[in-house]
């Protein structure tokens, strides 16, 4: 008992870390008036170097509880890391439009924050703004499926449960994506799902980490056209 509390502890520490570098960084997007060029220059190289660091340590730790190495990604492994990933936007649409009929919302609140974030796009310094959409995109991603599907599933689970850490993980990656109601609590849930789909098929971190790059990925880039003034 004493043991499988110990976990459940070092698994929220874990959640709390991959959640860090997006905090710090919207603190320094928000303070960066406050300091000059250089200042923030050196601000965003340290919150790089820390990120790296956070995503560095998170690997050793889930090699160190699953004790599975990475494979290489084929044509195969794409396609069907492109076939989740369809998955994962269906029901992100599916979820927003219930949440616009049902709650009259035009996005959920996790949407809204990142949108928030870019609203007055035009006073991002540009190193802030590559560093915003790198970590929304890449990084990001890879701290999730390592805490969620890489350590989640393998510190709290044996190897041989499947239901369990699906259902689990999944209900605690949709908890941590700042749901107000209950769609959209399943919709991210079922996102987690997915994500635990794609790494269960070979039980593969870097499969999940494809496909949610992939999903990520999309408003990363309507977010880099609005900065460029495409529309």
């Amino acid at each position: 008992m004493k043991q499988r509390l110990f976990s459940i502890l070092k698994f929220i520490g874990f959640m709390i870390l991959s959640l860090a570098p997006l905090q710090i960084l919207v603190i320094l997007i928000g303070s960066q008036s406050q300091f000059s060029t250089m200042v923030n220059s050196v601000f965003g190289i340290v919150f790089f170097v820390l990120t790296i660091s956070i995503i560095i340590f998170l690997w050793k730790r889930y090699i160190r509880y699953s004790n599975e190495k990475a494979q290489k990604i084929g044509l195969r492994d794409l396609g069907f890391a492109f076939l989740f990933f369809l998955m994962a936007r269906v029901i992100a649409v599916v979820g927003t439009l219930l949440i616009t009929w049902i709650h009259g919302e035009d996005m959920t609140a996790n949407d809204e924050a990142i949108m928030s974030i870019t609203d007055n796009s035009g006073d991002f310094l540009a190193f802030y703004f590559f560093l915003f959409v790198l970590s929304l995109s890449i990084l990001v991603p890879i701290a999730e499926e390592l805490t969620y599907r890489g350590i989640g599933a393998n510190l709290l689970f044996s190897k041989k449960r499947f239901w369990l850490p699906l259902i689990i993980t999944s209900l605690v990656f949709g908890l941590m994506h700042s749901p107000t109601n209950i769609i959209s609590f399943l919709m991210y849930g079922c996102m987690g799902v997915v994500f635990f789909l794609s790494y269960h098929r070979r039980k593969n971190i870097l499969d999940s980490i494809l496909v949610h790059i992939f999903n990520n990925g999309l408003p990363a880039i309507v977010i880099t056209l609005e900065f460029m003034g495409v529309f």
